[in-house]
Parts: structure tokens; sequence; C-alpha cells
């Protein structure tokens, strides 16, 4: 069966990431019907929510997942790995004593369960005692009410914000005392006018000039990593990792660079531009960035733009660079040489390759009507082994 299947990160307290919330999109009319082997459903879930590849899609994070009505009394959580998966209860589901029944053996096997939703409603209460964590969508109910909920469950049970899109609503949250907050602040820039113009290095940005250039010199580009003995290890240890399949262990910069080519260079390059951002930032901003590039990169000749997928991965690079630099875009893109049609993406302009961007954001989000409606067409198995061998690729880099 094919599904869309997105993630969307989970913070705890110390903006760590805690887990990633698995949206997924199918038909729930269909999505059982007629299925009464036990064998047949753990495929179908293993089909749907990947079970296999959980620990690719979380890390050694948790794994949320909303189950509908049906996938809770057909007791498809107990398929999945109790360690990993959070079992969220939807808000949007009756609480009949044959759901809250199959919700208590569920929790009886182990598993965390968590309620979303219309927690004030009273048919809710009898799944209170079976909730160890409740979800709340901050920007829906009113401060008093998350606040009685919170003190009257302190210590008991813990509480993760839903919908915390700017910082503000990660600031008030944390101070109400919630414990999770999941929503797209982290990518939102906090600009500090008062830091130094750049913290880039100077030697990457000299090399990125060069690979440029019309014709890119080797032994210049050589010279200018080689007076950088930090750099110069970073692109040896580049060509000798398992991506570039080394037959044999090479020690100098010239051999890297001869090894890698040019357009691995420049892939190679921009990344490490990213990696020299990594310090006191949010890792999981340097992560989904990575992610991103390499699936809009790998998307490129499903969408017949093989040609321009090295621009694509700068662009999905590069989206989140005015919360990693935290700095106006525009002052970034004066000190980073870029394809002027990249630039302009980066800048809001509309072209070949927003577009491309604008999918992948609504992905990211699991914004699935957005993907039928975004002049996109690929098939949704397709979009989900790009976003697991994206991922492995991010891992072993």
């Amino acid at each position: 069966m094919e599904v869309y299947l997105a993630r969307q990160p989970v913070f705890n307290r110390n903006m760590k990431v805690f887990g990633y919330q698995l949206n997924y999109k199918r038909n729930p009319s269909s999505f059982l019907a007629g299925i009464d082997d036990q064998q047949t459903k753990a495929k179908l879930v293993s089909d749907a929510f990947l079970a296999a590849k959980l620990d690719i899609l979380t890390g050694s994070g948790k794994a949320l997942i909303d189950f509908t009505e049906e996938l809770l009394e057909q007791e498809i959580p107990l398929l999945l790995p109790r360690n990993t998966v959070i079992v969220e209860i939807p808000g949007d589901i009756k609480p009949t004593s044959i759901l809250i029944s199959k919700c208590e053996k569920i929790k009886k096997y182990g598993y965390t369960m968590a309620l979303n939703g219309n927690v004030f409603q009273e048919e809710y209460i009898p799944l209170f005692p079976l909730a160890d964590i409740i979800k709340i969508d901050i920007s829906s109910i009113p401060i008093n009410k998350q606040t009685m909920l919170i003190r009257g469950f302190q210590g008991k049970i813990k509480f993760l914000a839903d919908k915390v899109d700017t910082w503000p609503d990660y600031e008030k949250a944390a101070h109400l005392g919630y414990h999770y907050f999941q929503g797209e602040f982290f990518y939102k820039p906090v600009l500090a006018k008062s830091e130094r113009k750049s913290g880039l290095n100077p030697n990457l940005i000299k090399v990125i000039n060069e690979l440029n250039q019309e014709e890119p010199d080797y032994q210049l580009i050589s010279d200018i990593i080689e007076q950088d003995a930090s750099l110069s290890n970073q692109v040896i240890k580049m060509a000798n990792s398992p991506i570039s399949r080394p037959q044999q262990e090479i020690y100098s910069t010239k051999q890297a660079l001869i090894r890698l080519g040019l357009n691995e260079i420049r892939r190679w390059i921009y990344v490490l531009v990213l990696d020299e951002c990594r310090k006191n930032h949010i890792n999981e901003l340097i992560t989904s960035s990575l992610v991103r590039a390499r699936l809009m990169e790998t998307l490129a000749n499903d969408l017949g733009m093989r040609k321009r997928r090295f621009e694509l991965f700068i662009l999905g690079l590069f989206y989140s660079m005015e919360a990693i630099m935290k700095k106006p875009m525009q002052e970034i893109l004066e000190e980073i040489p870029l394809s002027t049609e990249v630039k302009e993406a980066l800048l809001g302009k509309e072209n070949q390759l927003s577009r491309v961007l604008n999918w992948i954001l609504a992905y990211e989000k699991g914004s699935f009507d957005e993907l039928d409606r975004g002049g996109i067409t690929l098939d949704k198995g397709e979009i989900v082994n790009l976003l697991i061998d994206s991922l492995e690729w991010v891992n072993s880099i």
C-alpha cells in the first residue's frame, strides 16, 4: 500500500531531539478493510509505518504515531517496537468501552501512551489514567486551561506543546511547564545584529570562489586548503569515507581532490560551510538541512532536472541558514557565492527551483494535501524511499 510519510522533530526542554512525529497519509476506509489474518496485518503495518526503518527515521529517539480508532481496535500498535513507539490516541475519536479496553491492553504491554486533542471534554476522562503524555495544541487552547491541566497533573503526566511555531511560543510553553515541544519554531531565525559580520572560514570562501570559475584550478584549490590544517584534514577524511568508496587510503589534499572530483568537491565544500555553523546551534537544524539537500538532489532525476541537481542540493542546504547563522539571508548571500536562481529562490522569488523547495517544505510539515496540489507528481512510495536513503546518507557523513 502506498502512503506519504514524513517526520517532524519533537524537542525536550534542553532543545535535544526527544523523537519524531511520524505523519502519514492513508485511506482510513480501506486501510484494514477485510483483513483478519495477523500476518497480513503485520505486513501492512510494516509497509505503512516502515517498522523495519524506524531506527533510521528516528535515530535513537522515539516515534510518535497517531493511530486511528480502527488501528487501535485492531491492536496494531502491538506489532511495533514498544521501546521506540509512542502510541498517540487522537482527539477526534469517541472513547467507547471497546476502545478504552484495547488501549488498556496496549498500555499493559508496556507502550507509552499519549493523549492528543480534546482532553477538556468529560468523555475523555477514562483515558487519563492511561496517558503518559498529554499533547496540547497551544494555538487553540486558552492559557488558563493549559495552566490548570499542567498543574493538576504535575509529576504524574508529561505535557507536549504542539503548534509551537515561533520562539515566543516556545518560551511561553516552557514557562507554563511543558516538557516537550513540536512545531516550526526551531526553523525561525533569531537575528543577532551584534554578531560579527562573518563567522565563516575565509579559506572556505576562497575555495568556493575558485570552484565557481569556468575552469577551476586544482592546484590553487589544493594550496588554499593546505594552508588550513583543519580544512585539509576534513577534505582528506571525506575522500577516505565509505561514501567515496576508496580502494586505498590517501593522505594528501591533492590526492583527495582528485579522488573526489569537481562535483563532489563542490558538494562537500558547501556541507563544510554548514558544518562551520554547527557550534552553539540546534543540531537538528543542521541535520534537517542536510536531509533536505540530499532529498532535493535525488529528486532531480524524477523531476527531469538532472542537470540542476547540484543547485537543488545547495538550495535545500541553505534554506535554514538564517536560523543557523542568525543573520538576514541577504547578508549571508553577500558572503557566499551562489547562482542567481538559487539566490532568488532563497530570497523568496518564485522560479523552477523554488517550486521544488516549496513542495519539499510541504512534505516536511506533513501537509500532504498541498503535495497533491503542488504540480509535482511523484510515487508516494518513492518519496518515502528517498527520505530513508537521504537519512542514511546523512548518518554516514
